[in-house]
This record gives structure tokens, sequence and C-alpha cells, in this order.
């Protein structure tokens, strides 16, 4: 086994709807009209601001995203 170390950088062009918010777990989302999101591999949803709250994927919620991406760069190292 060896370990991997993936940075992902992603700059999307998003509506001036959508807001950069703190959420009650302590982190950084996109809040879109009800939708709090994180990002992962997959972008994490969730209805409400609740502490602890329910974490979830969407397919059409990263569909949406997506749409918004302007340029992406990925870089995968082994970490020695």
């Amino acid at each position: 086994m060896k370990t991997v170390s993936i940075t992902i950088d992603t700059e999307l062009e998003i509506p001036d709807t959508w807001e950069i918010v703190e959420h009650e777990d302590g982190i950084t989302v996109l809040k879109y009209e009800d939708t709090y999101c994180d990002f992962t591999f997959r972008s994490m949803i969730q209805s409400t601001d609740m502490k602890e709250g329910w974490w979830s994927s969407d397919d059409d919620m990263d569909n949406k995203l997506q749409d918004y991406v302007v340029s992406e760069d990925v870089d995968i190292k082994v970490i020695e």
C-alpha cells in the first residue's frame, strides 16, 4: 500500500444569489436557496443549517455545479 495526496482546485462562476456561509457544523459551504453544499470527491448537501445534520450527495446538484465550473486542476502525487 502507498499513500497518495490528491489536490483538486476548481473555480466556479456561480450566480450572485448563491452565498458562501459558515454552517453550524463549523465549515464554510455554498448556500443555494435552502441547500447547503460542502465538497468532498462529490458535493455534499444538506437542506438545513443544523449542526451535525445528515449530509448526502445528490446527482442533480453535482450536475448543476458542473455547469458553473470554469476551470479545474488536479494534482496527484505519492507521499513518501
